[in-house]
């Protein structure tokens, strides 16, 4: 393959615990009940889908821009101080980097998030692009459009490329629209193992493995 599309959080970093962790946060801060079940509820949106969706259920008497603020302030700081890489994926990127693969991470995360925590792990320099859902006002849930131009922005087809995801939502829309998957697992989503077995093209426990 020529080139290589990358999810971010749950696939190259450490950092599902991040959005969990500060989304909890906020809904105690705020008094919802039932925190656990909500943010099971939330896992797929977008940062402006899950204010909205908030904000309508519970009506609060804040604005999206307010919810993104404070969620945004809790979730940067650990980005930017706390979030690792997954084991083995820093050799496995210095691999594919020496060897002339294009590589693109496409995320659903904001740039103002990301760029920090990639910078002080040394992964940014590696790659040819970093793009984000927000940016091209697309997600992962319906649509393949973030992968489509992670491709044009590489020069390459669809078939020339792998992308390496852990969400099962992104998987089958990965599927659907004819590209070659390889799932990498998450503890976000082990419930979901079976399903992601039966769609990947190759399932991967432990980059260290990946070979």
């Amino acid at each position: 393959m020529k080139g290589y599309i990358f999810d971010l959080d749950g696939t190259l970093l450490d950092s599902q615990w991040v959005w969990k962790s500060s989304t909890v946060e906020i809904f105690e801060e705020l008094g919802l009940p039932d925190v656990d079940t909500l943010y099971l509820e939330m896992r797929s949106f977008s940062l402006e889908e899950a204010n909205d969706f908030i904000i309508e259920r519970f009506q609060l008497p804040y604005t999206r821009d307010e919810m993104i603020e404070r969620v945004s302030i809790k979730v940067k700081e650990k980005y930017d101080h706390l979030v690792k890489a997954k084991a083995g994926v820093l050799e496995k990127l210095k691999e594919f980097h020496e060897a002339g693969i294009k590589m693109t991470i496409a995320t659903a995360s904001e740039k103002e998030f990301i760029l920090g925590c990639l910078n002080r792990l040394g992964i940014a320099e590696l790659m040819d692009h970093i793009i984000t859902t927000s940016e091209y006002n697309t997600n992962k849930k319906e649509e393949a459009v973030i992968y489509d131009i992670a491709c044009k922005l590489m020069h390459l087809d669809k078939q020339e490329v792998v992308v390496f995801e852990d969400a099962l939502h992104a998987i089958e829309t990965l599927k659907k629209n004819g590209y070659c998957v390889y799932a990498i697992e998450d503890d976000d989503e082990l419930d979901h193992r079976q399903q992601i077995l039966q769609l990947a093209d190759r399932y991967i426990s432990d980059w260290n493995e990946f070979c």
